[in-house]
């Protein structure tokens, strides 16, 4: 499925971006990806109602990962919660409260928190394509029918990312 592949490809862009760049005060960030056909919204809500989605953010245009990195600083009123995207790509709601059931086959992975949980047992939820986040220390997971894929492990002193063979990998900072 290509927006699948679209996906992935944001959520690697946002680490780059977020490493290379050196984005100050970057806390991390929860994408969930769905079908506009299936998914039901009873299972998040508006975090800050005040603040409305822009209309027009797309992961496949470049506009996104501008956005959603800026969205995603400690000091941004929609830094908390999950942003949402459609299956054409769209960005169409940010900053949510998101409340999947609890799912009693899965278990949490115990390195991390509350996010990755929802991701997990939320990845569950008929009509949701993928999950994806982004830790504070650009760890980067990729959740899919309850099932959590690790697309990086890097540690905050880690801060180059480059691309050597089709992969992103990263380097130490030179002293």
């Amino acid at each position: 499925m290509k927006i699948k592949k679209l996906f992935v490809q944001l959520l690697k862009e946002i680490v780059n971006n977020a490493a290379n760049n050196k984005i100050t005060n970057f806390s991390g960030i929860g994408l969930v990806l769905y079908s506009s056909k299936s998914f039901s919204r009873k299972h998040h809500s508006d975090l800050r109602p005040s603040i409305k989605c822009p209309e027009n953010i797309w992961i496949n245009d470049g506009t996104a990962v501008d956005f959603l990195l800026n969205v995603s600083k400690k000091y941004h009123p929609c830094h908390d919660g999950y942003h949402f995207i459609n299956e054409k790509g769209q960005l169409t709601d940010i900053a949510q409260y998101f409340w999947p059931p609890i799912v009693p086959e899965i278990k949490p992975n115990e390195q991390h928190g509350t996010r990755d949980l929802s991701a997990k047992y939320g990845s569950c939820i008929k009509g949701v394509i993928a999950i994806g986040i982004v830790h504070s220390d650009y760890q980067t997971f990729y959740f899919e029918k309850g099932e959590e894929h690790r697309l990086f492990n890097l540690q905050i002193s880690y801060t180059k990312i480059k691309k050597v063979n089709n992969n992103l990998v990263a380097s130490k900072n030179k002293k």
